[in-house]
């Protein structure tokens, strides 16, 4: 649970809900770094386009990148 409440949907400008249907289409739920994000539009945008740069990154093979993200995740008690 994040210190600062996450945007909930109904709250959130249109733009905002875009990207939180495509995040529940692709996770199955919001992720709380994308709902928290969305109360700063800049800070939220920057990482929105952190996000897609990462999944598009390709200089190494996916099944090391997801290995990579859950080591990190595990490490740093991220429920992702």
């Amino acid at each position: 649970m994040s210190r600062i409440a996450p945007v909930p949907p109904q709250l959130a400008p249109p733009d905002v809900r875009a990207a939180y249907e495509s995040a529940i289409k692709k996770f199955g739920k919001l992720p709380v770094p994308i709902a928290v994000t969305a109360h700063h539009p800049e800070v939220f945008a920057a990482y929105m386009g952190f996000e897609r740069a990462f999944g598009r990154a390709s200089k190494v093979e996916a099944k090391l990148t997801t290995l990579a993200a859950v080591k990190v995740a595990s490490l740093v008690g991220c429920p992702f």
